[in-house]
């Protein structure tokens, strides 16, 4: 079992950087998002993406360490924050923002275009060795996606 820190508008949890322990901070997230927010799957789907590009690639294989998650209510937004002191992030993955042609790409390769097509207001910066990534996702989709307004 995952233990952090819950409330009706923040979530946070440390675990690992291993693959099978950010299965198990997922599981342990969607409890808390299923009272948050409209679609899990996109906010579980952009923290799968980021938490295992942390995991596979933030820290070497001999080494390991920790990764922070920071899920937080506001201003009609659900912001997310991962924080780890793996290696530093590529600067070309911040601007990886289209979805590249399927045929042009080895196994993998959709996960930063996914992350800037789900997310807003991503942002990266590294101080003191510790590698802090945030960005916004809003919390309802709104008429404009065609959700209509409760009768």
């Amino acid at each position: 079992m995952m233990g952090g820190a819950v409330s009706e508008t923040r979530a946070s949890v440390r675990f690992p950087a291993t693959p099978p322990k950010v299965r198990e901070c997922l599981l342990y997230l969607r409890e808390w998002l299923h009272g948050v927010v409209d679609d899990v799957g996109e906010v579980e789907l952009v923290l799968a993406e980021l938490l295992n590009n942390v995991a596979e690639h933030g820290y070497p294989a001999d080494t390991g360490g920790d990764v922070s998650v920071t899920l937080e209510v506001e201003q009609g937004s659900l912001r997310l924050e991962i924080c780890d002191q793996g290696g530093v992030l590529p600067e070309f993955l911040m601007a990886h923002k289209t979805l590249p042609d399927p045929l042009d790409l080895p196994e993998g390769g959709f996960g930063w275009p996914l992350i800037h097509a789900l997310t807003e207001d991503i942002s990266y910066n590294r101080k003191d060795g510790v590698n802090q990534l945030q960005c916004r996702m809003p919390l309802s989709a709104g008429p404009e996606f065609g959700m209509t307004e409760p009768v």
